[in-house]
């Protein structure tokens, strides 16, 4: 009976410290890079040099189906608001997060009736984690 208790408090023991040690590996800075599977290239990246390619190929007057083209060409999550004509997009995890802030790069892009681009605003925000 003593016997089976130690081994029970010893499973418990192993397993809360398992957990302990999970969750701190999870929110460090160096292992995001790697669970964050696709996410990894962005953290080398500058939000104003993302900025200014994705407006150097994307000009006023391009298509609504181009510009989703190049956000999946360079896997950046995006949704289409059909009501207002408003792309929404967004990259995270850009140079400068760190494991108490996350940089990050909102994008909306405006499309006149005829589906083509008319204006492009971005903003470059920080979050906490």
């Amino acid at each position: 009976m003593l016997r089976a208790l130690k081994v029970a408090a010893a499973v418990v023991i192993a397993l809360a410290g398992t957990v302990f040690i999970a969750s701190e590996l999870v929110h460090m800075y160096w292992l995001r890079s790697v669970v964050a599977a696709g996410n990894a290239a962005w953290l080398n990246t500058d939000a104003a040099a993302l900025d200014r390619e994705l407006r150097q190929a994307l000009p006023v007057g391009t298509s609504r189906a181009a510009v989703e083209e190049a956000l999946r060409s360079r896997r950046i999550a995006f949704s289409f608001e059909e009501s207002s004509g408003t792309l929404y997009a967004g990259v995270r995890d850009l140079k400068g997060s760190n494991e108490i802030v996350e940089r990050a790069l909102s994008l909306q892009f405006h499309f006149d009736q005829s589906l083509s681009l008319t204006e492009i605003v971005s903003k470059a925000v920080y979050t906490g984690h």
